[in-house]
């Protein structure tokens, strides 16, 4: 198997998917950003750890410099709910802000940092973890705006992406 970056990967659906790789066989970089979490339980040869926080741009050069020089597989799971169901007179513009940068922008911070890790000869692949609530088509009701905004703005952000990162090998 090859090398796997995971962000956000100290819970959920983080976690999962580092212990799922680890035991595929692959080696695993794994960003948190604050708590360990989950990974503080998962002792294994294959797995790397390093402090992530895809806000803050020196943070996401420290972690791309520290990741390994070749990489087949991005999972960008790193993001944030936004104390869902707030309703538009709850709209906070500061913590509304917040929320895209940290599912909209973070994900794209990330991809540009590891870049030119994951440009090789191989097939490289990049999973962005969005939501069934980004869906313009399927928005049955109000509320949850930032994070509705963001992870609809993440889905246009990847498929803009893709068309480029094609020419590099990069799916």
């Amino acid at each position: 198997m090859g090398v796997a970056v995971v962000t956000g990967a100290n819970r959920g659906l983080g976690a999962e998917w580092v212990h799922q790789l680890l035991e595929a066989g692959w080696k695993v970089y794994a960003g948190f950003r604050k708590d360990l979490g989950r990974l503080s339980v998962l002792e294994h040869q294959n797995l790397t750890v390093h402090q992530l926080d895809v806000v803050s741009n020196d943070s996401v050069r420290d972690f791309a410099d520290n990741a390994p020089d070749k990489i087949d597989l991005l999972i960008n799971n790193a993001g944030v709910a936004d104390g869902r169901w707030r309703n538009l007179t709850e709209i906070d513009d500061s913590w509304a802000l917040e929320v895209l940068d940290i599912n909209a922008l973070g994900p794209v911070r990330v991809v540009k940092a590891l870049y030119e890790k994951m440009n090789h000869d191989s097939l490289t692949k990049i999973a962005m973890v969005s939501s069934l609530m980004a869906s313009i088509d399927d928005c049955h009701i109000g509320r949850s705006y930032a994070y509705r905004a963001s992870k609809t703005a993440l889905n246009m952000f990847t498929v803009a992406m893709k068309k480029e990162a094609i020419e590099d090998n990069i799916t």
